[in-house]
């Protein structure tokens, strides 16, 4: 009896260092290749052990399914689109699986691009399409007071309360901060963009909270300016500079005759304005108006909203930005049309 025992004994220690050695050693130790792969809602834990055996990370669906049956874990894996490799154990993608560490891709919005760009990037990484990014955002240019036809913008207000500032005839322009995000596969355009609007309540709204409250001028309006000088000019001390001269026109209700609000209207790529574009009618051409445009034309990173909030005075009146990026000053008009000649044609 007590040989029958110990025979039982052996094997059953055996069978646990089996079960243990195979699920704790990878398929292959050294390979560097690796697999997406993808849970859907709904796959059972048998359709998961078979998907990872057919893309050659596991030995084996059927001790991968007794694993997570004996691990509690059955119930527990999660979906979606996951980075694994045959250099990994069934205990450690068993781990990735319930832990959720789903593959996070990155979306690049550098600074200066408006809703119209972020729109097209969000569709061709099969995020939304752009008229499902509109609905959220607002459509670029457009101002909703004068445009019944179009349907209310999407409130975000209630989880960001500085959006309750902004005016509701415009987009969320100015307010999408350029960064680097990553998403996962089964992240929604809605929660992509909660993730920029965080960044810049983090970035701007607390960072620059005490030269915020201090400005006289509005969140809004410290956007639209920066937005301005974001499309307008390079380099960081020259972003003063025009903030500065931007200051001082509105004070002296001057137009601001910016280009880049003409080529916001028109969608054109070329820096060229011709005379017929400076005509189009809209709030947001400074060409026609005096003042700020309506809202912001793009969305400034931290240098351009920082030159905004630290304008630099000097007794330039004038400025334009050459093909190379280098920024022209000008104290006088006549000055302005002979750099013009000089440094655009």
């Amino acid at each position: 009896m007590s040989r029958s025992i110990l025979i039982i004994s052996i094997l059953v220690c055996a069978l646990t260092l089996a079960y243990w050695a195979m699920i704790s050693f990878p398929l292959h130790t050294s390979s560097g290749e690796t697999h997406e792969v993808l849970i859907t809602p709904g796959m059972s834990g048998k359709d998961i052990a078979n998907t990872l055996q057919e893309e050659g990370l596991i030995r084996s669906s059927f001790l991968f399914r007794i694993h997570i049956l004996a691990s509690g874990n059955f119930r527990n894996l999660q979906a979606g689109e996951f980075l694994l490799s045959p250099s990994q154990s069934i205990r450690d993608i068993t781990n990735i699986l319930v832990q959720g560490k789903v593959l996070q891709r990155p979306l690049t919005v550098p600074e200066g691009w408006n809703v119209y760009n972020i729109a097209n990037l969000f569709e061709q990484k099969g995020l939304a399409t752009t008229e499902d990014v509109y609905a959220m955002t607002g459509y670029p240019g457009a101002n909703y007071q004068a445009r019944p036809e179009l349907a209310p913008l999407h409130d975000f207000s209630e989880k960001f309360p500085f959006l309750k500032e902004k005016p509701s005839s415009v987009s969320l322009e100015g307010y999408l901060f350029p960064e680097t995000y990553f998403f996962a596969s089964h992240d929604t355009a809605e929660q992509l963009i909660e993730k920029m609007l965080s960044t810049f309540e983090q970035r701007v709204v607390k960072r620059m909270e005490e030269d915020l409250q201090s400005n006289e001028m509005s969140l809004f309006e410290i956007l639209t300016i920066a937005s301005l000088i974001e499309k307008e000019v390079q380099h960081n001390e020259d972003k003063q500079i025009v903030s500065g001269i931007i200051h001082k026109r509105l004070e002296a209700g001057m137009p601001l005759q910016i280009d880049a609000t003409i080529t916001y209207l028109t969608g054109k790529r070329s820096t060229q304005v011709s005379v017929n574009d400076t005509q189009i009618e809209s709030p947001y051409n400074t060409y026609r108006n005096t003042g700020l445009p309506l809202g912001p034309i793009a969305n400034p990173g931290e240098e351009s909203i920082v030159a905004t909030l630290n304008p630099v005075g000097t007794s330039y009146w004038f400025y334009l930005s050459t093909p190379e990026g280098e920024t022209i000053f000008s104290n006088t008009h006549e000055e302005h049309v002979k750099a013009k000649v000089l440094y655009l044609r």
